[in-house]
């Protein structure tokens, strides 16, 4: 990049699996979020990867308590949960836009994607940036659908099926 960005992640946690789901035992009654892998709740995983990124420079977390006493690389904003997945993204993508009027753009990540590394978040936002676009939005070129056994939203497009719980499930919206 000819550039250096400024990024503010927006990390939404706010799901809860239900008893039917595969996780939930895992969970304990509390956010998917803060299951355990590796020894350290999975969105301490995905904020890792955010804070090591090069252009990532803030990092919002939405719908997960403070009270939880997660402890993270670097210090995080909170926001209350507003209820549901969409209006915890928009709530987030605002409050980024507000405190942080300076970023390039704001990326969304699911606070249940442990695998995601710097590498990834920097090639995503590389990607974005070479077009033009007001929004991005990663897509899985090739899934296993068996492999899906906790909720999530799949759809087949041409391109590859769109998963909403893929490593790489990510977008961003530049200013």
């Amino acid at each position: 990049m000819d550039q250096q960005l400024s990024i503010a992640a927006v990390v939404t946690a706010g799901w809860n699996p239900k008893e039917d789901d595969p996780l939930a035992r895992y969970a304990h009654g509390g956010p998917k979020a803060i299951i355990p892998i590796a020894g350290k709740p999975m969105v301490a995983h995905v904020v890792d990867a955010l804070a090591q990124s090069r252009y990532v420079g803030h990092v919002v977390i939405v719908a997960l308590e403070p009270s939880l006493g997660i402890r993270f690389s670097v210090p995080v904003d909170y926001l209350p949960d507003h209820g549901e997945l969409v209006a915890n993204a928009s709530a987030g993508i605002q409050y980024t836009l507000a405190h942080y009027p300076d970023i390039d753009a704001a990326l969304l990540c699911g606070s249940d994607v442990p695998t995601i590394t710097p590498a990834i978040v920097n090639d995503f936002i590389e990607a974005c940036f070479r077009t033009d676009h007001e929004v991005y939005y990663s897509i899985v070129v090739s899934l296993n659908r068996a492999a899906a056994t906790s909720t999530c939203t799949m759809e087949t497009l041409p391109v590859g099926i769109w998963c909403s719980f893929a490593p790489a499930s990510t977008w961003t919206t530049k200013r």
